[in-house]
């Protein structure tokens, strides 16, 4: 696991098809983002959970547990964002860089712990 990714696992306190079908349209917004939906999981690519950086979004349901994994998307524009703050700083924008990465992925935490509390505990 890298250190802009994200890890979460919950107790599902709904009925799975109900919650999976909840948090697959909260997670798409009425956004067009390529997506993979199954019986008992969703992948969405590239999908912005509420920040700049984009996420590919793994969601899984193994019984009464719920398993949400989001690795980093947007490597490629971070490794030349860095190269540039090397090359152009001198090292010292590279602690900006990486700074701000990982604030974007407790950000991307926070929303996805959000999103999944509210659709978990809303019996609608």
């Amino acid at each position: 696991m890298s250190l802009f990714n994200i890890s979460i696992k919950e107790t599902l306190k709904r009925d799975k098809d109900e919650f999976l079908d909840s948090l697959y349209t909260k997670l798409l917004d009425n956004k067009e983002y390529e997506s993979i939906k199954g019986k008992n999981s969703f992948e969405i690519n590239k999908c912005r959970l509420n920040t700049f950086l984009s996420f590919n979004t793994k969601v899984l349901i193994d019984s009464k547990e719920i398993q949400v994994d989001a690795e980093l998307h947007d490597t490629l524009l971070l490794t030349i964002i860095i190269v540039l703050a090397i090359l152009l700083t001198y090292g010292i924008g590279v602690i900006i860089v990486v700074a701000f990465a990982y604030l974007q992925k407790r950000k991307a935490e926070a929303y996805l712990k959000d999103i999944i509390s509210k659709v978990n505990i809303n019996n609608n």
